[in-house]
C-alpha cells in the first residue's frame, strides 16, 4: 500500500476515534482502515518504497567497508510462531521466517548514487503443502524482487555463500538477529561458515548476537595459516592477520528507529486513538467484583473494533497488591471495593505500538492516602512531559519527574525509569543519552508502589516530540482525579458480569 494512502487512513482513524466521546463508538459504514485491518498477508509487501530508503540509509551508516545482515525470526513448528525481529520488519517489505536482508554499498559506490546499493532479500523456497495450513507467503525470485524493490531476491539457502563472497571486500559485518536465543542459533553457524571460507582471516565475533567468551590468543591462532608461528604476543599478531569483525547492528538500527517517519507517526496515533476509546469505556464499566481480565477485555475489544490487529504487549490490570507488580499480566484477581487499580494497556496498529497507563479507584472515589500518592505521581508526570523537547535526553525527563517525587517524600517507591521509546516494539531501541529530536515517540510514566499498603500508582502517556516541544498522543484519557471520578460515574457501555 502506498505511503500516502496508509497515512490518510491512519490519520482518519485517529481523528474519528478522538472525536468519539460518547459511551458507544459506532463503526462507520465504510471502515476507515485497510481491507486487512492494518495488517497484511505474507505474500503482500508493505511500504516497499519507504523501506528501500531505510536500507539505503542503513548501508550509508555502515559505510563502504561494511555489510549489514538482518535476520528474521527462525521458523518454528506448530501454531505459536516466533516473535519477529523488528529490525527485519523495519527494512523488509515482506514478513517471513527463516529469511534475511543483506545490505551493503557496492565496491567503489558513491553514496549519492542509489543504483550502487546492493540489497538482497533472502526468502525460504515456496512450500505449497505448508501454505495450505498457514496461507501464501512470498518466495525468492523476480516477482519478489520487483515488489520489494530490492536488487535481488535469492533463496535463503544461498545466504552463506553470498555473504562470504560479499565479505571479500568488507572489513565489518553488522548483524541483527532479534532475541538472544535466535542470535545464538542463527549467527553462530554463519560465523563458523565464514571461518571455513576465510582460513587465513581472523573472523572475530565482537558483540553480535551469538557471541560467546572467546580467548583472544586462541582465536588469532586459529586464523593463522598452517605451519605459521604459533607463539608470540597476541596483540602483535593481530596486526599481521587480515580480520573481519562481526558486530551487533544495534547501534545502526537504533539510530534509525529513534526518529519516526510520517507514516510511522500516523500508525502510532491510530494505536493511541483506539486505546483511548477503550480505556474510557473501561473506566465507565469498572467496579468492585469485576475480574482484572474483564477490565482488560473492554479495552482490547475497542482496540480490535478500531483497527488494532493485536495488543502491543500483554495487557496489565493490577488491583490492590497486584498494582505494585510492574509487569503483572495474570489479570485473574477479583477487584476489591477498596482497591486502587493500575491499567496499563496499548493497542498495536499496523505493527506500531501505543503504551498508556491510568490508575483509578475501584469504587469510583480516591481515598485520602490514594489521593496523596496519585497527585504526587501526576505532578511528576507533568514535570516530565514539560521537559520533553528536542535536545533533551531521557535522563533529563527522568530527573524532572524524580525531583517531584523526592520533594513529596516518595522517591524510595519509584524503582524504574520514566521513559522509553515506542515504535515497532513497545520498548523500541534507544541509544543511551541520545538527544530527543522531532519525530521521536516516547513514554512518560512515573510510578509509586507502596507494597506494604498494596497501593500502586502509575500514570503513562505516549508522547510525540515536536519541533518546539511535544504532543501527548494519549491525552484523550482523563488523568486528574476529578475527571476520572466523573467518568466512572457515567453509565457503562454494556453490562459486565461480576462475582
Amino acid at each position: 500500500m502506498r505511503r500516502a494512502a496508509v497515512a490518510v487512513v491512519a490519520t482518519a482513524l485517529a481523528a474519528a476515534a478522538l472525536a468519539a466521546c460518547g459511551k458507544e463508538v459506532p463503526l462507520p459504514e465504510t471502515p476507515p482502515f485497510p481491507d486487512r485491518w492494518g495488517t497484511t498477508r505474507g505474500d503482500e509487501p508493505t511500504d516497499a518504497a519507504e523501506k528501500r530508503v531505510r536500507r539505503e540509509r542503513l548501508a550509508n551508516l555502515a559505510g563502504p567497508d561494511a555489510a549489514v545482515l538482518i535476520l528474521s525470526a527462525a521458523e518454528s513448528p506448530g501454531f505459536t510462531g516466533a516473535t519477529q525481529n523488528c529490525d527485519f520488519t523495519y527494512v523488509s517489505p515482506f514478513d517471513a521466517r527463516g529469511a534475511a536482508v543483506l545490505v551493503a554499498l557496492a565496491p567503489g559506490a558513491n553514496p549519492a548514487d542509489k543504483a550502487t546499493l546492493d540489497d538482497r532479500l533472502y526468502l525460504p523456497a515456496k512450500n505449497p503443502a505448508g501454505e495450505l495450513w498457514t496461507g501464501p507467503v512470498a518466495g525468492p525470485g523476480d516477482a519478489t524482487k520487483k515488489a520489494a524493490l530490492v536488487a535481488a531476491a535469492p533463496p535463503a539457502a544461498a545466504l552463506a555463500a553470498d555473504l562470504a563472497e560479499m565479505m571479500k571486500t568488507k572489513k565489518t559485518l553488522f548483524v541483527s538477529a532479534g532475541g538472544p536465543a535466535d542470535g545464538a542459533r542463527l549467527v553462530g553457524p554463519l560465523v563458523a561458515a565464514l571461518r571455513e571460507r576465510f582460513p587465513g582471516t581472523w573472523i572475530r565475533n565482537v558483540d553480535a548476537p551469538g557471541s560467546g567468551a572467546e580467548d583472544l590468543a586462541e582465536s588469532i591462532r586459529r586464523a593463522l595459516p598452517a605451519g605459521a608461528e604459533r607463539g608470540g604476543d597476541p596483540a602483535a599478531l593481530v596486526k599481521t592477520i587480515p580480520a573481519i569483525a562481526v558486530k551487533s547492528a544495534a547501534r545502526l538500527t537504533s539510530e534509525m528507529r529513534e526518529t519516526k517517519s510520517a507514516i510511522e507517526i500516523a500508525r502510532i496515533r491510530a494505536a493511541c486513538a483506539a486505546t483511548v476509546i477503550g480505556m474510557k469505556d473501561a473506566l465507565r464499566a469498572a467496579k468492585p467484583g469485576m475480574l482484572e481480565m474483564q477490565v482488560a477485555a473492554i479495552v482490547e475489544l475497542r482496540c480490535r473494533l478500531l483497527g488494532c490487529a493485536r495488543q502491543a504487549y500483554p495487557s496489565i490490570v493490577g488491583a490492590g497488591p497486584d498494582s505494585c507488580v510492574l509487569h503483572y499480566a495474570a489479570n485473574t484477581r477479583a477487584i476489591g471495593a477498596d482497591d486502587v487499580v493500575v491499567m496499563d494497556i496499548g493497542g498495536e496498529y499496523s505493527g506500531y505500538a501505543s503504551d498508556v497507563t491510568r490508575t483509578f479507584p475501584a469504587n469510583g472515589h480516591f481515598s485520602d492516602e490514594a489521593a496523596r500518592v496519585y497527585d504526587a505521581v501526576l505532578a511528576a508526570q507533568e514535570a516530565g512531559i514539560a521537559r520533553v523537547k528536542p535536545g533533551a535526553t531521557l535522563r533529563d525527563v527522568h530527573a524532572a519527574a524524580a525531583a517531584v517525587l523526592k520533594e513529596r517524600g516518595l522517591i524510595q517507591y519509584f524503582p524504574h525509569g520514566t521513559s522509553h521509546s515506542v515504535g515497532l516494539d513497545v520498548h523500541d531501541p534507544w541509544r543511551a543519552d541520545a538527544p530527543l529530536a522531532a519525530g521521536a515517540v516516547i513514554t512518560v510514566e512515573p510510578g509509586v508502589y507502596i507494597k506494604e499498603k498494596g497501593l500502586g500508582v502509575r500514570i503513562e502517556d505516549t508522547v510525540l516530540v515536536t519541533a518546539n516541544g511535544c504532543e501527548v498522543l494519549s491525552a484523550g484519557v482523563p488523568k486528574t482525579r476529578d475527571a476520572i471520578e466523573k467518568l466512572m460515574d457515567e453509565e457503562p457501555p454494556f453490562p459486565v458480569r461480576t462475582r
